[in-house]
């Protein structure tokens, strides 16, 4: 991981109260009535993923970050990057 991903992360989630370390954490399966809450830290780690991919990063490289599958970022980043 880059300490552009932990600034990024670091600015992300600062003004809703969060660290870096708990925007980059991995979600696991939520559970219940839970499940269809969205995370706390969804928005602040969509906003890292999209200026990830802005700087040029790949999916790939965005997904090991994030401990997630490369057509998630895909998915959350889709219209963003650089164009074919």
């Amino acid at each position: 991981m880059t300490p552009r991903v932990r600034r990024y992360a670091e600015e992300a989630g600062t003004p809703i109260g969060l660290t870096a370390d708990q925007v980059l954490a991995k979600v696991g399966p939520r559970q219940g009535a839970y499940q269809f809450l969205p995370h706390p830290a969804g928005n602040a780690r969509r906003a890292v993923m999209l200026r990830l991919r802005g700087d040029g990063f790949t999916v790939s490289q965005i997904g090991r970050w994030f401990g997630i599958d490369a057509s998630t970022v895909s998915y959350w980043t889709r219209g963003c990057g650089r164009r074919r």
